[in-house]
């Protein structure tokens, strides 16, 4: 499992000297994917699942926006989404079209 500094200090090790994008594994399909840009690098929290044995991801955020904590309580939102029959993904669609009308 992650950890803050490790989050922290991702773009500062072994994985990141090549340039190209990685992740860093948490648990439960909860991941932070490291990735190169012209300001820098960047940090994202997706989660990956899978809905009808079709593999999706989900984004959680930004880190640090997002705390190592808040990718882990979204990420147990979505895994309750999942068991309820609702794919995550679809859902916030869905809502970031209600917020525009």
């Amino acid at each position: 499992m992650l950890t803050d500094t490790a989050c922290k200090n991702a773009h500062r090790g072994d994985k990141a000297a090549s340039g190209k994008a990685f992740k860093l594994s948490d648990d439960k399909g909860l991941y932070l994917h490291v990735k190169l840009g012209v300001k820098g690098w960047s940090k994202y929290w997706r989660l990956k699942y899978r809905v009808g044995g079709t593999e999706k991801l989900l984004s959680l955020g930004k880190y640090p926006e997002v705390t190592l904590d808040q990718a882990r309580q979204r990420r147990e939102v979505a895994r309750k989404q999942l068991a309820d029959g609702i794919d995550p993904g679809e859902n916030k669609k869905l809502l970031k079209r209600l917020e525009w009308h």
